[in-house]
């Protein structure tokens, strides 16, 4: 901490036995870490719009597996169950295309 505290991106303030720290949100380097403190919410931001976009659109996409459990390493994938909607047939080929495309930007 306290590389942050000398930067500025975090203030420390004392309360004996104890410091307390507090992180400075105007500090234009707090932007940042806010942003990688919201990268999983993110993720499920992108899918959910990237996923209404398909034609037509699923009626439920679900995350499972470390991404929803938030454990997801740099080894992870991303587990997803697509619901199609009863007027798309199991066999529809546009339908396929439409969600490997999805899966590919996944």
């Amino acid at each position: 901490m306290p590389g942050l505290v000398e930067l500025g991106v975090v203030e420390r303030r004392e309360v004996p036995p104890s410091a307390l720290f507090r992180l400075v949100e105007r500090h234009v380097a707090s932007r940042a870490l806010l942003t990688l403190a919201r990268a999983r919410a993110t993720v499920f931001e992108e899918l959910g719009r990237s996923a209404g976009e398909l034609s037509p659109p699923p009626v439920s996409g679900i995350v499972f597996g470390s991404l929803a459990r938030g454990e997801v390493r740099s080894t992870s994938d991303v587990d997803v169950v697509v619901v199609r909607p009863e007027n798309v047939d199991e066999e529809d080929d546009g339908w396929h295309v439409e969600l490997e495309r999805w899966r590919q930007e996944a």
